[in-house]
């Protein structure tokens, strides 16, 4: 019913990450050892993840098919060996009962506190999917790669030009492209079929012998998301 400043948002969100830190002390590999960087990271990522979800929630139809896409991801990994495979279940079953009402045009939407809550969810899930079938954290949240990079971008340019990065804002890729011409379910589809790529591709670089899987996804989502901002809708004239 009204906003908050930066300080306890952010607050709120890092008690978030410490939750998912000590959630993850089973996870295998780097990111499984007790210590502040195993912490740091986690934490790190828990509030990436929390402002990610809500800033690409701007569109009908866009975080709706992202967590429908990554429960499947997650439900195809975890294969019904642990709490991962329930909790993937329940954000596949509640993503497809909201896109119902939020596909374009939208006649109910999540705001910030339902996307803050997804953000969490999803590097919980992941989490669970680690301690079971010990995953690579590059594997486990690979579908989220296109709407991080969407953020990660926009950042990194609104930092250079000096404007605020906690000030809300239309200049994220999706957002230029529908406000473009694209519309909402267009784009919404676009970045959902980039993600479900990520899950095919997942299921690719499980195998022996196919190092260059992952690499060429990223890469292949940096190209087109390249070729998408320069070719049809520049940054400055819309930022």
């Amino acid at each position: 019913h009204g906003s908050l400043p930066v300080a306890p948002r952010i607050a709120t969100h890092v008690l978030a990450g410490l939750a998912v830190a000590w959630l993850a002390l089973d996870v295998p590999g780097p990111f499984g050892i007790v210590g502040v960087a195993g912490t740091a990271w986690w934490v790190l990522w828990t509030v990436s993840s929390i402002n990610v979800t809500n800033f690409l929630d701007g569109i009908d139809g866009m975080i709706g098919l992202q967590v429908l896409v990554f429960g499947l991801h997650i439900a195809r990994l975890d294969a019904g060996h642990g709490s991962a495979s329930i909790l993937a279940a329940a954000l596949v079953g509640s993503a497809l009962g909201f896109l119902a009402w939020n596909w374009a045009p939208a006649r109910i939407f999540m705001g910030d506190v339902g996307s803050a809550a997804l953000g969490m969810l999803l590097v919980v899930t992941g989490v669970l999917a680690q301690r079971t079938g010990h995953w690579p954290v590059s594997l486990v949240f690979l579908p989220l790669f296109p709407i991080f990079l969407d953020a990660a971008v926009t950042l990194l340019r609104r930092w250079r030009r000096g404007a605020s990065l906690t000030q809300a804002h239309r200049s994220h890729l999706y957002q230029r492209l529908a406000n473009g011409g694209w519309g909402h379910a267009r784009v919404s589809l676009l970045y959902g079929v980039a993600a479900a790529a990520g899950l095919v591709v997942s299921s690719v670089a499980e195998a022996p012998g196919r190092p260059y899987a992952l690499p060429f996804y990223f890469g292949t989502v940096m190209l087109a998301g390249f070729l998408l901002d320069r070719l049809g809708m520049p940054f400055g004239r819309r930022g």
